[in-house]
């Protein structure tokens, strides 16, 4: 199974998704990431936090959802949150899609508030990504209602 971490930037939110996704070597799903309009590059702060947290950070890069046209995604999630007046991309293909929104940390001034936000963020990310994958493993043909029942835990 596919899943896709999808963003405006892919520099932050689903870059750490990407890497959350890959340090629990799930055998029930692969994690990728992407943006619509992707920074070319990663925001320090979440490479900081992933290490940080001990999580790998080999072989993350910002890319665009083109780069990932050859891949068959089952899932495709969006990150975006919206207090910023972000344009939280749109996935066109075939698959489940849902919206996990996540407020940008790269917003805050730089100081405490800023590191403060980058871990509560990994902190989301780890604790759903690891409650979806542990749902999989017990029901992996309801992954819809799977992904669903993740979103209402982050409200």
């Amino acid at each position: 199974m596919n899943i896709a971490f999808i963003c405006t930037h892919n520099s932050c939110r689903s870059i750490m998704a990407e890497a959350i996704a890959k340090s629990i070597n799930s055998n029930n799903f692969n994690a990728y990431s992407a943006g619509s309009t992707p920074a070319g590059v990663i925001y320090t702060k979440a490479l900081e936090t992933l290490k940080a947290n001990n999580i790998s950070i080999n072989d993350l890069s910002s890319k665009s959802i083109d780069d990932l046209s050859h891949i068959r995604f089952d899932a495709v999630i969006t990150l975006c949150g919206n207090a910023h007046k972000e344009p939280c991309p749109i996935w066109v293909g075939d698959c489940i899609k849902d919206h996990w929104g996540f407020e940008d940390p790269s917003a805050f001034t730089d100081g405490p508030e800023k590191d403060k936000a980058f871990q509560d963020l990994f902190d989301k990310l780890k604790r759903v990504i690891s409650r979806l994958d542990e749902l999989i493993q017990n029901n992996p043909e309801s992954i819809a209602t799977h992904i669903k029942h993740i979103k209402e835990t982050l409200v």
